[in-house]
């Protein structure tokens, strides 16, 4: 994924965290990149754009893809 071309200061301070991600997050963590620096994140919508892209994948049924949206987010925030 060529989200880090950019020779900002702020895309290469993120390379590091990107590559260490699992694959499953790393759609989510690029899409979050589209966004300007030091914008205040609403998670819900954030869950809600992730499901129209289709981002949210679960291996347990038991789970609805807001539930998997809001694992995905805080797992990226730690």
């Amino acid at each position: 994924m060529g989200i880090f071309r950019n020779d900002s200061e702020t895309l290469p301070a993120l390379r590091p965290s990107y590559h260490h991600l699992p694959s499953h997050l790393k759609k989510c963590f690029a899409y979050c990149v589209l966004f300007p620096k030091g914008y205040e994140f609403d998670n819900g919508c954030l869950i809600q754009l992730w499901m129209a892209e289709n981002f949210l994948q679960s291996t347990q049924q038991r789970k609805t893809p807001e539930e998997v949206g809001e694992q995905y987010f805080n797992d990226l925030l730690s």
